[in-house]
């Protein structure tokens, strides 16, 4: 009966050890998660703030951030839906733009993963340079997850 009870009270010393383990970990992991939603809000905020127009694309050309600047240079309300195929339509003239046209570099910028730019456009009336530059995530990676978009509207 004594071993028993001492097997129980060191099963139990080895529970609480364990218990306390994990109860560390997962304070630092919740500590850690609240660092990084205060950099991921931190760095929105910057985004939301530059007066060039930011926008991020996934691999799929679908916009998964944009900022206030870049509705404002496409003339567009804040939060309106448009795509980067609207952006490639409205460009008039600009540079080689005219001849390959913006999925073309855009489709680059993956590709090669290099930055293309600048490259001044008229679009929705206005003169814009434009910046792409890939999204690189890991050095050696094969492909990149994104490309970002900035607009420098110049009259």
């Amino acid at each position: 009966m004594a071993t028993q009870v001492q097997d129980l009270q060191d099963k139990i010393k080895k529970l609480d050890a364990r218990i306390k383990t994990l109860t560390g970990a997962r304070d630092q992991l919740s500590k850690e998660w609240l660092d990084v939603e205060r950099g991921k809000s931190i760095l929105l905020a910057a985004i939301e703030n530059l007066q060039l127009g930011f926008v991020a694309m996934d691999d799929y050309k679908n916009i998964i951030l944009k900022n206030e600047a870049a509705d404002n240079i496409v003339g567009k309300l804040k939060n309106s839906k448009w795509t980067i195929d609207d952006l490639g339509q409205s460009i008039t003239e600009g540079d080689y733009l005219e001849e390959y046209g913006l999925i073309f570099e855009i489709d680059k910028c993956y590709r090669e993963k290099i930055r293309i730019g600048p490259i001044d456009v008229r679009m929705y009336g206005k003169k814009v340079r434009l910046f792409l530059s890939p999204i690189i995530v890991l050095k050696k990676s094969i492909t990149v997850p994104g490309v970002v978009l900035v607009m420098e509207e110049l009259s």
